[in-house]
């Protein structure tokens, strides 16, 4: 049975056309893996995700410099009380996720098998629930809420934590443009190799 690359080779393909279509497997053309299968690789554009993310980043870092000492202590009002809550919410959801895990382990212990064969499954069913309880609803690893900050300390922090998701994004960036090239680069080398069968 012809797989979704040979299916054309009973039809003629070339060999030139083969190579091409084929290639389409490889990590270079990974960007095309949405493309329809008759699309021949391309020079690729990179993605521009972490480029935006620098210029948004770096626009951020501009209106938070701008910021006066009272609306900094707001936003760190406001960064408290969503931690308290965030974290309130967890709690909560663990706990109503450990009353229904409660109610079905009860249900599944108050259940006769029918044979004896079916022991098995019951004493499965009661270990997955065992198991789920202790990992999905323990709350030990739900941190307090951090402390509320002045002005001055989240003006650090949140600059801290700017400045490194800016060096991140430049990093990932020129990654970014580093893959593409190679990409690029492997498809131009087949393109070149292949130029003497492309009437063949």
């Amino acid at each position: 049975m012809p797989t979704g690359y040979t299916y054309s080779i009973e039809k003629g393909i070339s060999f030139y056309e083969f190579v091409l279509r084929c290639a389409r497997a490889m990590g270079a053309c990974i960007e095309q893996r949405e493309d329809r299968s008759d699309v021949l690789p391309k020079i690729q554009e990179p993605s521009d995700y972490n480029e935006k993310r620098v210029k948004e980043i770096e626009e951020e870092i501009d209106r938070f410099k701008s910021l006066s000492d009272s609306a900094l202590e707001k936003q760190s009002d406001n960064a408290y009380e969503k931690d308290v809550e965030d974290k309130k919410e967890r709690v909560r959801k663990k706990e109503a996720l450990r009353v229904k895990y409660s109610d079905m382990l009860s249900k599944v212990k108050a259940w006769e098998p029918p044979t004896t064969e079916h022991y098995g499954l019951q004493s499965f069913m009661i270990s997955q629930i065992e198991e789920s309880i202790e990992w999905d609803c323990t709350t030990k690893y739900v941190d307090p809420p951090a402390k509320r900050i002045s002005a001055k300390e989240y003006r650090k922090e949140k600059m801290e934590r700017l400045l490194k998701d800016l060096s991140y994004n430049k990093e990932e960036y020129k990654k970014e443009l580093e893959r593409t090239e190679a990409r690029n680069k492997w498809i131009r080398d087949l393109y070149e190799n292949l130029e003497k069968y492309k009437n063949g």
